[in-house]
């Protein structure tokens, strides 16, 4: 017969738990080190976490708005709450950078924090965005008692039931100084989670394009009094790497910004 198996000392073993230390941590990989007691060996544990994740297209223009299908037709109110966000909320300052005002931390219009968790399932871990280490804030739930400050406008075509007219939201990441870093819109998939897919990011450009139309001009041109809309895009169309960003919109010509929007 063998020899009996070693007996754990429960100290020795409690200890080595203890000393797991994270030594390396980053979007892709995390690395632990069990010291242990001086005379067990070192051992590093590397875990590798899938980040990818579906991709976040980048509208830079109103053809691509349009085909979007975002926020129409009626009573969807995504593109109203585009408008207004693009018009009322944010300020453009003379070096081109979007200001929120006011600040989002605070509550007015419905904005709260959005959590952008990482969801895991197989290994594959996805965020409906991609993580820029920026807070989120969110607009656009009409059910909130603080949207009531949004005009009426955006909120006129609620019904206060279970159909399309509060299923658009806008979300922002927000720089320390103020500053809006990036601007999405997406809607909801079900009761409870966004739809990644049907998930885009707005580029300033188009921002400014739209600072440029009256109300009426915009939904138009946005295709939103057309029946006719565009499916929107099945899931399992794109996948990328989530840590990625938008793509920048194109750079513009001299004097761009300053033909669409007053800068301040």
């Amino acid at each position: 017969m063998g020899s009996p198996a070693p007996r754990v000392n429960n100290d020795t073993q409690t200890h080595r738990q203890q000393s797991l230390q994270i030594i390396q941590s980053s979007s892709h990989t995390a690395s632990y080190r069990s010291t242990g007691t001086p005379s067990t060996r070192e051992q590093e544990i590397t875990f590798n976490i899938n980040t990818r994740g579906t991709m976040v297209q980048t509208l830079n223009n109103m053809e691509e708005l349009r085909k979007s299908s975002f926020g129409r037709p009626s009573p969807r109110h995504g593109l109203k709450l585009l408008f207004w966000f693009a018009n009322d909320y944010i300020v453009i300052k003379n070096d081109n950078q979007m200001v929120a005002d006011p600040d989002p931390k605070e509550g007015d219009f419905g904005f709260h924090h959005f959590q952008n968790r990482r969801e895991c399932e197989n290994n594959v871990c996805k965020r409906l965005l991609p993580y820029d280490g920026y807070p989120f804030y969110e607009v656009g739930n009409l059910h909130l008692p603080t949207s009531k400050s949004l005009p009426k406008y955006v909120r006129e075509g609620n019904t206060h039931q279970i159909d399309t007219s509060n299923m658009d939201r806008l979300i922002i990441s927000m720089r320390p100084d103020m500053t809006v870093d990036k601007v999405y819109v997406t809607q909801h998939e079900d009761l409870k989670s966004f739809d990644p897919v049907n998930t885009y990011c707005i580029s300033r450009g188009l921002l400014m394009i739209i600072c440029g139309h009256s109300l009426i001009n915009f939904l138009k041109q946005a295709g939103y009094y057309t029946q006719n809309v565009i499916a929107p895009r099945e899931s399992g169309d794109t996948r990328i790497d989530m840590e990625g960003g938008c793509r920048a919109p194109p750079s513009a010509a001299p004097g761009f910004w300053e033909s669409y929007c007053t800068i301040l």
